[in-house]
């Protein structure tokens, strides 16, 4: 996992799956920063293979946290799996997904 700020947004990428094994330190990690970065945050998913429903969980657990205080979150998605699982669960109507992080950056304006 990746973890860098650019901007004052935090990004993280993580990569290969986001499952019942892996979610609860992502959750942690990204809470953590969260609450750290001074802009929001960017969900840089480009690089997941897989996620489940547990993963996907957390990516709603960690926007929450982000909305609560007060900051903004936004996912970075390619076509693939992962993308139709956001969308198949309809979290593309809950937060914004953006193809790369540029565009990502773009809406922190």
């Amino acid at each position: 996992m990746k973890i860098f700020d650019l901007e004052g947004a935090t990004i993280i990428s993580p990569s290969g799956n986001l499952d019942i094994e892996t979610s609860k330190k992502f959750k942690e990690i990204a809470f953590k920063w969260c609450e750290k970065s001074q802009r929001g945050m960017i969900l840089d998913l480009r690089e997941v293979d897989h996620i489940d429903s547990i993963g996907l969980g957390s990516v709603v657990s960690i926007f929450n946290k982000c909305v609560n205080l007060r900051k903004k979150m936004v996912v970075v998605l390619v076509d693939g799996e992962v993308k139709n699982s956001i969308l198949m669960a309809k979290l593309d109507k809950l937060m914004d997904i953006y193809e790369n992080i540029s565009n990502a950056l773009g809406s922190f304006d």
